[in-house]
Formats: C-alpha cells, sequence, structure tokens
C-alpha cells in the first residue's frame, strides 16, 4: 500500500494486487477504513482525515477495492470485510471516486517515545516539596 501525491502521511491510497496498483473507491468508505489504513502505515489513528473528489489528485489505473468494511481495529485492510473488490467493483465507481486519507503526521513509536522522553526530563529536573500536598513539586 502507498499514499501517492500528498505527503509521507497523506494521500491517494493505492495497493498493488498481481503486481498492478490500483486504487480503493470512495464509496462506503468511512473513518473506521482509514483508521486501518493509517495503522497500516505506522501512524496514529486519533486526527485522520477523509479526502475525497480526487483531493491529491486521480488515479489512473484500476479500481481495485470498493464498499471497505473496516471496523476499525484491523491491522490490515485485507481483514476487513470487502463488499466488491478486483475486477467486480461498483460500477458508479471512477477515478474521481478514487479516496484518500490524511493520517496523523506523527508516528505512533514516535510520538511515545517523544513524550515519555519530556516526561523524564521533567522527573530528572524536579524535586517533591511538599509534604502535604503528594502532587507539588518545583523545577531545580
Amino acid at each position: 500500500m502507498r499514499l501517492v501525491g500528498g505527503t509521507n502521511y497523506s494521500g491517494r491510497v493505492e495497493i498493488e494486487y498481481e503486481g498492478i496498483w490500483g486504487t480503493i473507491c470512495d464509496r462506503g468508505f468511512d473513518i473506521n477504513d482509514a483508521k486501518v489504513i493509517c495503522r497500516m502505515k505506522g501512524f496514529n489513528t486519533e486526527s485522520i482525515e477523509i479526502r475525497l473528489n480526487g483531493f491529491y489528485g486521480n488515479g489512473n489505473g484500476r479500481i481495485f477495492i470498493s464498499d471497505l468494511l473496516c471496523t476499525g481495529d484491523e491491522p490490515d485492510i485485507s481483514e476487513c470485510n470487502v463488499g466488491r473488490r478486483w475486477n467486480n467493483t461498483n460500477t458508479l465507481c471512477t477515478n474521481i471516486n478514487d479516496v484518500a486519507v490524511q493520517c496523523s503526521m506523527y508516528n505512533v513509536n514516535v510520538y511515545f517515545l517523544y513524550y515519555q522522553e519530556i516526561i523524564n526530563i521533567i522527573m530528572i529536573h524536579s524535586r517533591f516539596v511538599s509534604q502535604t500536598h503528594p502532587y507539588e513539586y518545583e523545577m531545580v
């Protein structure tokens, strides 16, 4: 899977099938489908958007999937229910309907490590100052 026409965290969704790249139709595509795609790419799924109507440009190849039905918890779209795929996609789908996503630009693992490091720095440079207020600290 790749994101085309945007950035490393956003773009038209393209999938490879039998050595050929194709797109996913926006018919029935929702935020749960987008979550799975962003998760597959290693991105956070908390702040994502679906982009329609050729937002990152129309594909010029085949449309491989329409009516994707993910719950949002799957690790991969291959585990989602698919209404129509490969040579049997929705006849209303054209490349104008190619779906795109904008994932959170923070990689899940990097995001966690960044905040863990901030917490470590705060703990190193602070000290407990009050016997009566257990959450009172000062920076040293």
